[in-house]
């Protein structure tokens, strides 16, 4: 495994049951998935670009726009990265019961990017 193998549970952690702790242990893969998403959708956001379609996310087209393809997925993609590390680092402060699924953060930033990955790609072949 990318993480290791499962780590024992800690005196006074909140969540001890094996699906919790199996999951939180493959905190890495999971930012793993939501970072190569992000990498995909802005390589095949370029890609769909220099085929002559648009950009749909308004946002996206303008950032595009005044700092390039590149500098915008920079800014964008790290942004979210950089909001959501920030979410899951703070989460077992906040809330031992939100701690316990905190996976979910990493989680909401890789499939809607994979989303826009699989909706770039269909687009792509659409006019290819």
């Amino acid at each position: 495994m990318v993480d290791g193998p499962l780590p024992p549970a800690a005196d006074g952690e909140p969540w001890t049951d094996p699906y919790h702790r199996w999951i939180n242990a493959r905190a890495r893969a999971l930012w793993l998935l939501a970072a190569v998403a992000m990498v995909l959708d802005v390589a095949l956001t370029g890609v769909g670009l220099s085929a002559g379609l648009v950009e749909g996310n308004y946002l996206a087209r303008l950032f595009i726009r005044e700092f390039g393809l590149i500098s915008a997925g920079v800014l964008l993609k790290g942004f979210a990265l950089g909001v959501g590390y920030a979410a899951w680092r703070l989460l077992p402060h906040l809330d031992d019961d939100a701690a316990s699924h905190r996976y979910f953060v990493p989680l909401g930033l890789a499939l809607p990017s994979w989303g826009a990955v699989g909706v770039n790609a269909v687009m792509i072949l659409s006019v290819s």
